[in-house]
């Protein structure tokens, strides 16, 4: 009869002991992980979830800039943390969704296994742009000027998710396009605006004060749904051209084996953060629309992607260089 208690009482014990320490939580500073530069957007927002965090916890919230590999370090500086919960991680979606299938020799780490879900914080849309001055105003125009004048007809993108849209885009449309690499967006826009390629898929966060500023024009939306930042802009899809959905985010992160209560009041007070009105509308201005969710949501948003994206590479052939 002894050893029937035992595991109802050790069951009790270690529920105490998860309690116990959700309630003592935090018991020092917490750290945000982002994988890119101050100034950026995974950082941007970091930082504003550390300023409005800091205070609800009672200890500081730093931000703990690591940027590259693709983010794969950010995400490996949180697997290689305590799972108590002073560690978290802003990342992005490609290093959970699409980074394991591109580069399984150099991630050590597994989305599902080794992370715990907190909230998405921020729909990062992929559009197609063109230079303002182009007689283009969406996609069936722009397939049709392409045609027109093959010389210059070449849609620039960035890697990652965005040339898994580029290659989606090429094929739904069957536009006579080629497909120009760069590694970062204001090279995109100076071969845009000097006439030498027609299109450019890219984060509307990074040329949003292009479109702003009249530069630049977004044709469409290579999302799901349209966007608060551009809401005239139509999807794909709704441009007659469905299939064309390249969605991108960011997220909030935990190490897996954070005990649940702790995770359940991260969520409460981000989620709380994210949706402050004052906040959203000030990111907004930044380029950036805000998006929260349940941990749950979130985890089978990486399990979907992932599942998306490896057969999108499948498909393409897509090799790691690109």
């Amino acid at each position: 009869m002894t050893c029937l208690f035992r595991i109802p009482l050790a069951a009790a014990l270690l529920g105490a002991a998860i309690v116990a320490s959700a309630q003592t939580y935090p018991s020092g500073p917490v750290r945000i992980v982002v994988p890119s530069a101050p100034g950026t957007q995974s950082d941007l927002v970091a930082r504003a979830i550390a300023q409005r965090l800091a205070p609800v916890l009672g200890q500081p919230v730093l931000v703990d800039n690591r940027p590259g590999a693709d983010g794969m370090l950010a995400v490996e500086a949180l697997v290689n943390a305590p799972a108590d919960g002073l560690t978290l991680a802003n990342v992005q979606s490609g290093s959970l969704t699409l980074a394991p299938t591109l580069y399984p020799d150099r991630v050590r780490y597994d989305p599902e296994r080794d992370l715990a879900a907190i909230t998405h914080t921020v729909r990062a849309t992929f559009i197609l742009t063109v230079n303002s001055q182009l007689p283009v105003r969406n996609i069936k125009e722009l397939v049709a000027h392409t045609k027109a004048n093959p010389r210059t007809g070449a849609i620039g993108h960035m890697p990652g998710v965005a040339y898994l849209g580029a290659l989606v885009a090429k094929s739904v449309t069957q536009a006579d396009v080629e497909l120009i690499a760069y590694k970062g967006q204001p090279a995109i826009w100076t071969d845009l605006l000097g006439g030498r390629i027609h299109g450019g898929i890219e984060p509307l966060g990074g040329a949003f004060n292009q479109i702003r500023a009249g530069k630049l024009r977004a044709i469409a939306l290579l999302g799901s749904a349209r966007s608060a930042l551009i809401p005239d802009v139509q999807t794909g899809t709704e441009q007659g051209f469905p299939g064309l959905e390249v969605d991108a985010w960011n997220a909030l992160f935990a190490r897996a084996g954070t005990p649940p209560a702790i995770i359940e009041r991260l969520h409460r007070e981000v989620v709380r953060i994210l949706s402050a009105p004052e906040l959203r509308e000030s990111m907004l201005g930044q380029g950036m629309e805000l998006e929260t969710s349940d941990p749950a949501t979130l985890a089978q948003r990486v399990r979907t992607d992932r599942v998306k994206w490896a057969k999108l590479v499948k498909e393409f052939n897509v090799k790691a260089e690109n």
